[in-house]
């Protein structure tokens, strides 16, 4: 075992179990340091800090606030807030406690939505852990169960929406507990994303449809990436699902495309990614599409995806050429290639498009320990999407 102490005067630092002075000779206050046992190298991600480890517990920046869960003990459960000016905040919640490990969990400005394997029900705390309501509508073999095939929770409008992949279906529920939708899904759900009252779930078939549902139950259908053969077979395979306004994004994984679509489904553009290089070099080369210097594209085998995220206006793509890892920063509203940082690897870390925050709204900043790096370009808004 070994302490891992975050503070919020540093980036993520490793101490020994005697608790010694920071890597980068940070002042450590009482306030603002707390010990965090675990049996790996747990990843905690700060609005300004990232790193990662092998077996990471599900945490992610959202509206400047991260929560992660501590599986300090199965039947304790420990919330852990962080904003981006103030000092740890920890609540406990033994009450409702953990019989294993939660399978998803959605955030808001002021909610934290959980789905427990353990108890199969829908727990909803606020942003200090603290435990308000248990949601119990009964989608599932038994009444106050849901289903251990949940794909996903998400919030449309006042609602919350769970869905199942297994059975093909999505109930809404709104704050008062009382069921009042459901509908049936002609396939297993792949992933979805929700915005401004839109949501879009996106499933596997052979013409590659997805389907986008409002909250009054209106549903509208789309290709993905409609009559561009090959390209649709790869995006059906593996790919993010972003949103952006009132605008989807998808993302693929193992072809550097992407395209955003308008709520009703219809495709705004498609682009195709701009990462390249020499094959034989290191170092990671960019050009822009267009530009009349060549543009050397490396096989597909060779190009992997680690992941998509949207940050302020920037599509931002994770991608490891040749064992070189960079970020490519792409414009949601023009589609234009913006710029690339290549990120340095060492060690057992690894780098996720998940792990890059935004600064000031203007500058889009990578950080890992002691490294950071910025893409800077202010977001232009797409009109179709606001």
């Amino acid at each position: 075992m070994t302490d891992y102490w975050f503070t919020s005067s540093t980036l993520v630092s490793e101490y020994t179990s005697h608790g010694s002075v920071p890597e980068h000779g940070a002042t450590v206050t009482a306030e603002s340091k707390i010990p965090i046992r675990a049996v790996c190298a747990v990843a905690i991600t700060l609005a300004v800090a990232l790193t990662s480890c092998t077996e990471k517990p599900d945490t992610e920046v959202v509206e400047g606030i991260a929560l992660t869960l501590n599986p300090r003990r199965s039947a304790e459960r420990t919330w852990i807030s962080f904003s981006t000016d103030s000092l740890f905040q920890i609540s406990y919640t033994d009450s409702v406690p953990v019989f294993g490990p939660f399978l998803r969990r959605f955030d808001t400005k002021d909610q934290l939505f959980i789905y427990d394997v353990g108890d199969r029900h829908v727990k909803e705390f606020d942003t200090t852990g603290v435990f308000t309501a248990l949601h119990t509508h009964g989608i599932g073999s038994a009444p106050g169960q849901i289903r251990t095939s949940v794909s996903d929770l998400i919030i449309v409008g006042d609602s919350l929406i769970v869905l199942t992949a297994e059975f093909f279906e999505y109930t809404f529920e709104n704050q008062t507990n009382r069921f009042w939708a459901e509908q049936q899904l002609d396939n297993p759900l792949r992933q979805a994303r929700t915005e401004s009252g839109i949501s879009y779930y996106f499933y596997l078939e052979s013409e590659s449809l997805f389907t986008v549902v409002t909250d009054t139950g209106t549903r509208h259908f789309g290709k993905v990436f409609e009559n561009q053969g090959d390209i649709a077979t790869a995006l059906r395979n593996e790919g993010w699902i972003h949103t952006y306004g009132n605008c989807m994004i998808f993302a693929s994984a193992y072809y550097p495309m992407f395209a955003v679509y308008d709520s009703t489904g219809s495709l705004l553009y498609a682009q195709r990614t701009v990462t390249a290089y020499k094959t034989g070099k290191a170092q990671i080369e960019t050009r822009m599409l267009g530009k009349d210097a060549p543009v050397y594209f490396a096989p597909l085998s060779s190009i992997i995806h680690y992941g998509t995220t949207v940050v302020n206006g920037w599509l931002l793509i994770n991608v490891r050429p040749n064992g070189e890892r960079a970020i490519d920063a792409y414009s949601i509203a023009t589609g234009h290639y913006i710029g690339s940082v290549k990120i340095p690897f060492i060690g057992h870390i690894t780098l996720s498009a998940k792990r890059i925050a935004a600064d000031r709204d203007t500058t889009v900043t990578v950080y890992r320990h002691d490294l950071s790096s910025r893409i800077e370009m202010p977001p232009i808004q797409h009109p179709q999407c606001f």
